[in-house]
């Protein structure tokens, strides 16, 4: 069940951040571009 929740957080944790990335790609305008450099940025960190 702890396993569960965990699993649970941290894919919350990651639609918020795609949310974010989301909104910031509209903000930009740029469009897939900024929203793959983005998504890259994020995985390396």
């Amino acid at each position: 069940a702890k396993a569960k929740r965990q699993a649970w957080e941290v894919w919350g944790r990651w639609a918020i951040r795609k949310e974010e990335t989301a909104k910031l790609t509209d903000s930009f305008g740029a469009g897939g571009r900024w929203q793959y450099f983005t998504l890259r940025t994020a995985k390396r960190a």
